[in-house]
């Protein structure tokens, strides 16, 4: 199953939100794609008018990624201040 959902293809000079008020915290939901097993992770605009996907081979990279795309999709005084990661899938390990 492959997990790529884009929606919105953006560059460091477009794609800027405009809001009225400071964002606290972004959400990213992070998913493995089972046939590439790179890691996606995905944020969707509350009102449905676009949000943010990016991936990396491993959390390392995605997280440089995902700080790259925030920059690039927020102005600077709308940035959120943090950006949280919720991991869909959680690791299950066995015990015998």
């Amino acid at each position: 199953m492959l997990v790529w959902k884009w929606r919105l293809s953006f560059g460091c000079d477009g794609g800027k939100l405009q809001r009225n008020q400071h964002m606290k915290e972004i959400l990213f939901n992070v998913e493995r794609d089972e046939e590439t097993s790179v890691l996606v992770a995905s944020w969707d605009e509350a009102d449905g008018n676009g949000g943010i996907t990016t991936q990396g081979q491993d959390l390392s990279e995605l997280q440089a990624m995902v700080r790259e795309a925030v920059v690039c999709h927020f102005d600077a005084e709308q940035a959120p201040e943090r950006i949280r990661f919720h991991f869909v899938s959680d690791p299950v390990l066995a015990t015998a």
